[in-house]
């Protein structure tokens, strides 16, 4: 049997049904993707006693063939109310109280057919807890535990931290600027932590912040608090006057000298009106101690001498017209006698994290100069130390 003559009929029929064919691949309509709600975190997790709120973030989206649908929001199965009007959006931030659980369901617009729902619970994870600052002076202990073994970071700064999710799952940022960090440290790897924080500053309120990130669950947990440093105290010890040069070539001297903190009087020799006679060589022990609460980074410590020419009684006895009793003096002579001075400014703003510096011990020397001759020495000590 021969098929020859029919071989054009039935390839223009083949070509006729592929043809129909692609045509109805291409006009046939694509597939409806699915409706799709989610809530991140889930559950919400809040790490404080005390807390009352939390935060999820809600993703949806209805598909473009449901352009009418919602999404309606239920606490603990109770009365739906309009959480969105849209058939699609996010990430839409939305509060979630804890220990209730919240059902988010995409509707279409009768409330016949839920297209997508997610239900929110929420976890109580105190990952960091018994946290015990130990402020001192310029710096501070920061004890603590975590639940889980982790390697917290403890930062501090005297400015307050930016607002922050306590659970993340990314480090989130707590300043402004690294700069706004006045010292950070590791905490031991474990559950049980001690930070120390140095170079700060004395009588401060300081801002802390304890980031933990935990391996399990890979959340970073992070919790804020405060404390105020120690202030600075410092005592001045003036403890003894050496004459060096009574400025009187056959005699001793009549002499008198002033002490000084910051221009302020802190002592006199002698301790009552009038001089006293001392020779080159004579030493003198005055041993005079001022206490300063709030000290400030520095201190100016200063001592004036003079020397009476005209005798006992021959100024004011008062002390009224004795240039050592002027703590801007300086050094020079006049028609009463000759004074010389000596200074010293010292910084006891110390940053290592120690709880008392000293004594350390100053020198102030007077030399003659501008026509005085008087000279002499100052011996002391200082000592620096902190309390609440």
């Amino acid at each position: 049997m021969k098929l020859r003559p029919h071989t054009g009929l039935r390839a223009a029929l083949i070509r006729i049904w592929l043809t129909a064919g692609i045509i109805a691949c291409l006009e046939a309509p694509a597939a409806k993707a699915a409706s799709t709600i989610s809530a991140t975190p889930n559950p919400v997790v809040y790490v404080t006693i005390g807390q009352t709120q939390g935060t999820t973030t809600l993703t949806w989206d209805a598909g473009a063939d449901k352009p009418t649908a919602k999404v309606w929001v239920s606490v603990d199965g109770g009365a739906e109310t309009l959480f969105a009007n849209t058939h699609k959006g996010g990430p839409t931030a939305a509060p979630i109280q804890i220990g209730k659980t919240y059902t988010f369901k995409l509707w279409n617009s009768t409330k016949v057919v839920v297209w997508a729902s997610v239900k929110v619970t929420t976890k109580y994870f105190p990952f960091i807890g018994n946290i015990k600052p130990d402020p001192r002076g310029t710096y501070a202990k920061i004890n603590f535990t975590t639940k889980d073994s982790s390697l917290p970071i403890v930062s501090v700064s005297t400015k307050k931290p930016l607002s922050f999710p306590l659970v993340s799952t990314k480090d989130e940022k707590t300043w402004g600027q690294p700069s706004d960090i006045a010292s950070t440290n590791f905490a031991q790897i474990g559950t049980q932590h001690q930070a120390q924080l140095n170079t700060l500053t004395p009588n401060t309120l300081h801002y802390y912040v304890i980031s933990a990130h935990d391996k399990k669950s890979g959340l970073w947990f992070k919790t804020s608090g405060t404390f105020k440093t120690f202030r600075r105290m410092v005592t001045v010890n003036f403890r003894k006057l050496w004459i060096t040069d009574d400025s009187d070539d056959l005699s001793a001297g009549d002499l008198r000298f002033g002490f000084y903190i910051n221009g302020q009087p802190a002592a006199k020799y002698p301790s009552g009106s009038g001089y006293a006679s001392l020779d080159t060589g004579d030493q003198k022990t005055i041993n005079k101690t001022v206490g300063f609460t709030n000290a400030k980074p520095t201190l100016t410590l200063k001592t004036t001498g003079f020397d009476n020419d005209v005798g006992f009684g021959g100024l004011d006895s008062t002390g009224a017209n004795f240039p050592a009793g002027d703590p801007n003096l300086g050094t020079g002579e006049g028609k009463n006698g000759e004074w010389s001075s000596a200074s010293q400014t010292i910084n006891v703003d110390n940053h290592d994290p120690v709880d008392t510096v000293g004594p350390i011990f100053f020198k102030l020397v007077a030399k003659g100069a501008h026509g005085s001759d008087l000279e002499f020495e100052v011996h002391g000590e200082y000592k620096i130390s902190y309390a609440p």
